[in-house]
């Protein structure tokens, strides 16, 4: 399908969708449609990429520089029965573009471009349901769009996380508390279509509501080498990410570890490749200064000494070496209405001295300060 058939066949459901509102609105219908759109403008110091000439480095979220932009605009369909469920959500915008655009990243992938999330799902059993399709990933503390997280841009774990991924996914609810998910998927954030779909990943969830207030939950994937193509042909990974939330009357806090490790991917020298590791961390807060006013920060830090998602320098013996950084993060967030925000954020991101991919009006630098603005609003 061309880029042109797939835009027809994307608006086309966006209208269909959006008919189908008025038919949710009655008061036994199982259907519910929903939608969002999100619009940014954004500065940075990096001169090595031109203003509204292409995406931002380690920008998800107001990829473009200098210009006012839309980040995404999706309408979401779901169905809910007694013993079946179904969603659907179709997106479209800048960000969309870079969908995918992680470790695993194909930018021509279509369906992953328009469609965010469309799976199937059947009750098996009191509390047990199976769902089969395409959804967003289970793992991470930041969701990957603003309406989901205190802050709008996102921190480079979460960039680096799976986004999409396809397959089985089975749900038991113990009690109110207690909480589990089970998956077989196609390989690290891959979704249909790809080339290497052969691979194949198991993931889990365990999710323990511990009271109103707190939160907790230990993600995990294992399968068949992280990478593009056939990078992780061979290897075999395993992923970790803790997530811990708390959701006060003054104030939110959020915490996130993520480790990871892949066999035969540490370079060493004059021996056979050996057991790689990735560790990263996220921590925020947003203090609720007013029901209309919120203050927010976050820090971060991104440690991938050897390189399971890619390669940016060398060691002293020549060696590869991944990302290493870290970062700061302050914003402030004004809600006019419950549903809409507006949002101002500064950020700075610090590289490892050898890692210059950054530049400044003369010189590689291993710094960037960005400023970006956004709006949101959900219906």
């Amino acid at each position: 399908m061309s880029v042109q058939q797939t835009k027809k066949v994307t608006l086309t459901v966006f209208a269909l969708l959006l008919s189908m509102s008025a038919f949710s609105q009655q008061a036994s219908s199982p259907i519910t449609v929903s939608g969002y759109v999100g619009t940014y403008y954004a500065w940075d110091s990096d001169k090595s990429v031109e203003p509204n000439a292409g995406f931002r480095q380690f920008s998800f979220i107001a990829p473009r520089k200098e210009t006012f932009g839309l980040d995404v605009a999706m309408v979401s369909l779901k169905y809910a029965a007694e013993r079946s469920r179904a969603s659907v959500i179709v997106q479209y915008g800048d960000v969309t573009n870079g969908w995918g655009n992680g470790a695993t990243a194909e930018l021509n992938d279509l369906f992953g471009r328009y469609v965010q999330e469309a799976y199937a799902g059947f009750m098996l059993a009191n509390n047990l349901w199976l769902d089969a399709g395409f959804f967003l990933t289970h793992v991470g503390e930041e969701g990957f769009f603003p309406k989901d997280n205190f802050l709008s841009s996102l921190a480079l774990t979460t960039l680096y996380e799976p986004f999409g991924q396809s397959g089985l996914r089975l749900t038991y609810s113990f009690n109110d508390k207690w909480t589990a998910q089970l998956h077989l998927l196609n390989g690290y954030g891959l979704t249909f279509g790809r080339a290497n779909t052969s691979t194949k990943a198991v993931g889990l969830q365990l999710d323990y509501r511990a009271s109103q207030e707190w939160d907790f939950l230990y993600n995990a994937l294992v399968g068949d080498g992280i990478g593009i193509g056939d990078a992780g042909q061979g290897k075999t990974y395993t992923y970790h990410n803790l997530v811990a939330k708390y959701f006060g009357a003054k104030m939110d806090l959020a915490f996130g570890i993520d480790v990871a490790t892949q066999s035969k991917s540490k370079a060493v020298l004059n021996g056979e490749p050996g057991m790689a590791l990735y560790f990263s961390g996220i921590a925020e807060a947003r203090f609720k200064l007013h029901k209309q006013f919120n203050l927010m920060a976050r820090g971060e830090i991104f440690q991938d000494n050897n390189g399971i998602f890619g390669v940016l320098s060398t060691d002293n013996d020549g060696l590869p070496v991944g990302l290493k950084a870290f970062g700061v993060t302050g914003g402030m967030e004004f809600k006019p209405m419950e549903n809409a925000f507006i949002r101002g954020e500064v950020r700075f991101l610090s590289l490892d001295k050898d890692q210059k991919v950054f530049a400044s009006e003369n010189e590689p630098v291993n710094t960037r300060t960005e400023v970006i603005f956004t709006t949101g609003v959900l219906f």
